[in-house]
């Protein structure tokens, strides 16, 4: 989980992405946690070029983006 921290690498979003991506839910819903336990600071194009790596939709990966951003906001998590 990188949720706290401000300097990561693109091999530590995939690193996320990737175990999220082996739990037994949906596709949708691991994407959602993963973006959930990736760095608040991590920008859409990040996620997406972490998401491509592992052969992930980029249109999926940014529409989970922003879906999960938009309730952190709305909570006031960011």
């Amino acid at each position: 989980m990188l949720t706290e921290t401000n300097t990561y690498s693109h091999e530590q979003l995939v690193e996320v992405i990737s175990e999220q991506m082996t739990e037994p839910y949906t596709r949708a819903d691991n994407l959602r946690t993963a973006v959930m336990y990736c760095p608040l600071v991590m920008t859409a194009s990040e996620f997406v070029r972490a998401c491509e790596t592992l052969g992930i939709h980029p249109g999926s990966a940014r529409n989970r983006y922003n879906e999960v951003r938009k309730w952190q906001r709305e909570i006031g998590e960011i």
